[in-house]
């Protein structure tokens, strides 16, 4: 499971065709949420998800989050 996440990640950042219409802030939130994955923080990048989900919605990247 841990595989297809990171693998789905990093279609998402590296398609061309991710959503541009996001805040600024909720880019802000959802980077520092993948650099906690990536540096193995993984309660803290799930809580900031969760606070990015439940901050924002309605965020065009809701389903990044998910």
């Amino acid at each position: 499971m841990k595989y297809l996440y990171i693998f789905s990640l990093l279609i998402f950042l590296v398609n061309p065709a991710r959503p541009q219409n996001a805040s600024a802030r909720e880019w802000k939130i959802f980077h520092k949420s993948v650099a906690e994955y990536q540096n193995g923080n993984y309660d803290v990048a799930l809580q900031s998800f969760s606070r990015m989900l439940n901050k924002f919605p309605n965020s065009a990247l809701t389903t990044a989050n998910m």
